[in-house]
């Protein structure tokens, strides 16, 4: 199983896949570690969506807080199912495109994070969480 950081920077297996009226066309992942998502709605034509901070470069000291909604999920193990819930995230969505726009990545990311096993928090981590080895 792959991570679901290089499932989203190698995302060719996500592309075509289609739900209700959309279809993901393009994964982007973008130099200051933003990923731009481009789908084709059946009226609405060509639409992009982004996620800001996703891949964005460690936090060095002195720096101020910033936005990194994925920095800590990244290493988790990519689903199975990847295809199969961005298909259900599509059919589901009820976004609306709007000058070139929808607001889909969010949802779409979020359905990609494993489900929480029954038990505690450290049995998930067990379960879910990669750590790089150690040297």
């Amino acid at each position: 199983m792959t991570a679901l950081r290089d499932l989203l920077v190698r995302a060719d297996f996500l592309l075509g896949v289609r739900g209700g009226p959309w279809t993901l066309v393009e994964v982007v992942p973008l130099p200051r570690g933003d990923l731009r998502l481009r789908f084709v709605h059946d009226e609405a034509g060509p639409v992009e969506s982004m996620a800001y901070g996703v891949f964005g470069p460690p936090r060095h000291e002195g720096e101020g807080d910033v936005r990194r909604p994925l920095r800590h999920v990244v290493n988790l193990p990519a689903p199975d199912d990847a295809r199969a819930r961005v298909a259900e995230v599509l059919a589901r969505s009820k976004a609306v495109p709007r000058g070139g726009w929808v607001d889909l990545a969010g949802p779409l990311l979020d359905a990609l994070v494993p489900e929480v096993a029954p038990g505690s928090l450290a049995a998930w981590c067990a379960t879910a969480v990669r750590f790089d080895p150690v040297r």
